[in-house]
C-alpha cells in the first residue's frame, strides 16, 4: 500500500490523467498555431508567385510595345486626330 504525502492530494492516477489532459490541450493549441502559420506561408508563397508572373507579363508587354511598328508620319492615328464638333 502506498501512502500519500499529503492527505488532500489526489491519487497518482488522477494526477496523471489531469496532466495528460493538460498536455493534450497544449498539443491541440500548438497544432492549431502550426496550421495557421502554414496557411499564412502558403498564401504568401502564392501571392509572391502571382507577383512574379505579373512582372514577367509586364516585361513582355513592354518588349512588345517597343517592337510594334511606329505609325506612319504621313497619316495621323485615330487618337491624334482632333475631334470636330458637329453642326450647332
Amino acid at each position: 500500500m502506498t501512502t500519500r504525502k499529503h492527505p488532500h492530494d489526489p491519487p497518482e492516477s488522477e494526477q496523471s490523467e489531469a496532466s495528460i489532459a493538460l498536455y493534450q490541450g497544449k498539443i491541440a493549441e500548438l497544432e492549431s498555431a502550426v496550421a495557421e502559420a502554414k496557411d499564412k506561408y502558403l498564401r504568401l508563397a502564392a501571392d509572391f508567385d502571382n507577383y512574379k508572373k505579373r512582372m514577367r507579363q509586364d516585361q513582355l508587354d513592354v518588349g512588345r510595345a517597343d517592337r510594334a511598328p511606329a505609325p506612319s508620319p504621313g497619316r495621323p492615328s485615330e487618337r491624334a486626330r482632333p475631334q470636330t464638333a458637329g453642326p450647332r
